[in-house]
């Protein structure tokens, strides 16, 4: 189901669907559909609206449970970030980290 609301809900889920509440529930897809994904290099990294957890869903869902908080939320598909920016972004952090320990041996002198 999709809805037009980017609010998170907290969900309760049987294995096979997660209960939005108010008597609606959508399929919950295991985790092999992700993987598979993830394999063919087509998956998605999306961020959980409610903890800002990274995780990764296919291309064509329309909403994902977060495992991390419990909650439900929409795929902003065009917010997305690809591969490509993940290893820039960890890039950025190992030259942060480099930097920091290099400046701190530079002020222990």
């Amino acid at each position: 189901k999709s809805s037009s609301s980017t609010k998170p809900s907290k969900a309760s889920y049987s294995g096979t669907t997660v209960d939005l509440g108010h008597g609606e529930t959508v399929p919950l897809h295991g985790k092999e559909k992700t993987q598979q994904a993830i394999q063919e290099g087509n998956a998605l990294i999306v961020q959980c609206l409610n903890c800002q957890n990274w995780m990764q869903v296919t291309k064509d869902a329309t909403l994902m449970f977060c495992p991390t908080c419990q909650v439900v939320s929409p795929v902003l598909a065009d917010e997305a970030a690809t591969s490509e920016d993940m290893e820039a972004a960890a890039q950025l952090s190992a030259d942060a980290q480099l930097a920091e320990k290099l400046q701190a041996e530079e002020y222990a002198r």
